[in-house]
């Protein structure tokens, strides 16, 4: 490095213009709209049951259905009085 840029940047001359890049490319990211997978045997194993995760999960008592993350959905999974269904995986 030459000692003008040495100096630039320890002075911080060229870091409004970093930070506005990396504004931006959130910017970018954020308004990208998520990968969905509807395909259980394509989710990743170690995220199986994260929050990333959507169940439906029907209640047999009262027929009812609900949409779950997956750390609430693996509380129910080996109860009875549910049935646990993968719906979605968002990337």
């Amino acid at each position: 490095m030459a000692k003008k840029d040495i100096e630039k940047a320890l002075l911080g001359e060229e870091e409004p213009k970093t930070i506005e890049q990396q504004v931006e490319e959130a910017k970018e990211e954020r308004e990208r709209p998520p990968e969905i997978i509807e395909d259980f045997t394509q989710v990743p194993d170690g995220e199986k049951w994260s929050n990333k995760v959507v169940y439906k999960v029907y209640n047999v008592k009262q027929k009812t259905e609900n949409f779950m993350a997956g750390k609430q959905a693996y509380s129910l999974k080996n109860n009875p009085n549910y049935v646990v269904k993968f719906y979605h995986y968002e990337r």
